[in-house]
């Protein structure tokens, strides 16, 4: 994760009054990552007036 973003993500927490330990940062940032990337390619696609359907996909980001 960029500086930037990592240094949002922290004044969000803060913002909200919570604190998030390195460990859960560190699995974490992983799947904040995914969801960026999915959301970059979305936002990507001309859609032409089409609807966007969300979809639940249980997949674990563990190691």
């Amino acid at each position: 994760m960029d500086g930037h973003t990592e240094e949002t993500l922290q004044r969000l927490l803060r913002r909200a009054g919570l604190e998030m330990a390195e460990s859960d940062r560190a699995r974490f940032i992983p799947m904040l990552e995914a969801y960026m990337e999915s959301l970059e390619k979305l936002h990507s696609i001309n859609l032409a007036g089409e609807q966007v359907g969300g979809v639940f996909r249980p997949e674990s980001y563990e190691d």
